[in-house]
């Protein structure tokens, strides 16, 4: 777990106390790029999708390989719709601002037949879709590396 200066932790003083696996966003859809690999020349297929929430901060997310051809396909095909989605074990960067990347573990599922899912839909149909959003890193408070550092975050 990485804790950065906006995370929010929360004890759980109850046993029977929920806590949420998901987190439920919607947003726009690039299409599928082929980014060339580094280490081995082969490439791969990548698209953004710029997801956001009730907070009205908006982050992009990197889908790759599968996610990116198939479930990134189905966004693409269904974005005027507002679809709502569940990322899961997506790794979060905070270089030139947050963003986030899903891994070989990560999932995400479209629509999910959850509770906080239908709710959200209901926010997004009667306060969302028309809301004004920005980024969420430009919330996040100004930090300057020092000199010869090797993460942007000292």
């Amino acid at each position: 777990m990485t804790l950065h200066a906006n995370s929010e932790v929360e004890e759980a003083v109850e046993e029977e106390t929920h806590i949420p696996e998901y987190k439920h966003n919607f947003g726009s859809v690039s299409p599928v790029l082929s980014i060339r690999r580094k280490s081995n020349n082969e490439e791969i297929p990548k698209r953004d999708i710029t997801i956001a929430d009730e907070s009205k901060k908006t982050v992009v997310v990197s889908l790759w390989n599968d996610l990116a051809k198939k479930e990134g396909q189905v966004l693409l095909d269904n974005v005027d719709d507002g679809p709502i989605i569940a990322v899961r074990a997506a790794k979060v960067s905070d270089y030139s601002g947050v963003s986030l990347s899903t891994t070989g573990r990560s999932t995400l599922m479209i629509n999910p037949d959850l509770p906080v899912a239908q709710k959200f839909h209901s926010w997004y149909d009667t306060d969302g879709k028309g809301s004004s959003m920005a980024p969420v890193a430009s919330t996040l408070p100004s930090r300057t590396p020092r000199a010869g550092s090797r993460s942007l975050y000292s």
